[in-house]
């Protein structure tokens, strides 16, 4: 499986849970010094920008978990093209508010990558995720009192 944010909140999880697993992952990381991924990992250098070095990197998977950093799909064509296709399952972490039942220009760009997954030839599973407490662990370890009047 290729995890592509692999080194963000939500993409150490999943390399984490598919190394528990068992699976053979392989990271798309811009800097592999420091890239700071559990042992077990393939790193392999490259960027969501650079088609080529995504097609490279996602030779021979069966899988990728795709998360989209950028505000707008300009570059997804081209992305998506490079690692999604027949024989692949894409896992995309889209957002809640993409809604099948509206058009498609209401689903900003999130919506954007999803149909060019669609239109891939890959099979695909969509995440329409909400927020994510990456700092949820921390607050309630430091809950202070309630102020008193």
């Amino acid at each position: 499986m290729l995890v592509i944010g692999a080194t963000g909140h939500v993409g150490r999880h999943v390399v984490t849970g598919l190394l528990a697993a068992g699976a053979d992952v392989r990271a798309l990381v811009r800097d592999p010094d420091r890239a700071d991924l559990p042992d077990g990992v393939t790193l392999v250098r490259g960027d969501l920008t650079d088609p080529g070095a995504l097609a490279g990197a996602a030779t021979g998977v069966d899988g990728v978990f795709l998360l989209w950093p950028f505000f707008t799909a300009e570059l997804a064509p081209a992305a998506v093209a490079a690692v999604a296709g027949p024989g692949v399952h894409v896992v995309y972490l889209s957002a809640m508010n993409v809604r099948d039942d509206q058009d498609p220009a209401l689903n900003g760009f999130w919506g954007e990558v999803e149909r060019l997954i669609e239109a891939s030839g890959a099979t695909w599973t969509f995440l329409r995720a909400g927020g994510f407490a990456t700092s949820a662990s921390r607050s309630c370890a430091t809950t202070a009192a309630p102020p008193t009047h």
